[in-house]
């Protein structure tokens, strides 16, 4: 049951460290620059305890092609259950176009609050970590890594074309990173079908 003495908020680069701290309670790696690129292109909405400690978050990325991507969902143990992971989604989803689709990856401990949202599994990822990297031994041609650069993306667009079905490409700047977004297909009723995760385990 939610606690009517917690008030939504929506955070600002002022909470910044409060959200890294709750990042780390859940065992999440969020730094500093993640967190200032996801305001800077979106909003960030949650929960402040009594003494001010962020307690829940939640965050969207709007893109200008009708789709939004949803993170940072995240409640610290001690508040869990009492729907905070919930009530901030809601209010990132309700701060765009009703019309909007919407992308999340969902970890096992969230997808019920998706659900009942009313998304929809499509497809399974997997993250994996390394402690330590262990090299192997073969011969590499030689290469060099570059940033991703406005005038590489025609030659982007025609590499993803050769490999999947056709889907619509843009070229974005988010502060000072490139990077390309994926258009997805439009969505009814806010769930995800198959052809729209078809990028999603690539």
């Amino acid at each position: 049951m939610l606690n009517t003495s917690l008030k939504l908020t929506q955070f600002t680069k002022n909470d910044i460290p409060g959200l890294i701290k709750l990042s780390a309670s859940v065992g999440w790696d969020y730094d500093e620059s993640e967190i200032e690129t996801v305001l800077q292109s979106g909003q960030i909405f949650g929960y402040k305890n009594e003494v001010g400690d962020i307690i829940a978050s939640a965050a969207i990325i709007p893109y200008d092609n009708g789709t939004a991507s949803i993170g940072m969902v995240i409640v610290n143990d001690a508040y869990r259950g009492m729907g905070l992971g919930k009530k901030a989604t809601e209010k990132c989803i309700q701060s765009v176009a009703h019309d909007t689709t919407f992308l999340l990856i969902a970890t096992e401990e969230g997808r019920p609050i998706y659900e009942k949202l009313g998304f929809q599994t499509v497809r399974s990822v997997h993250k994996m970590l390394c402690d330590k990297y262990i090299p192997n031994n073969y011969q590499l041609i030689e290469i060099e890594i570059t940033p991703f650069q406005e005038a590489d993306f025609f030659q982007c667009v025609s590499w993803i074309d050769s490999r999947l079905a056709p889907v619509e490409v843009n070229f974005c700047t988010i502060g000072l990173n490139s990077h390309l977004i994926v258009s997805l297909p439009r969505i009814v009723n806010q769930t995800l079908s198959a052809s729209a995760c078809q990028l999603m385990d690539q």
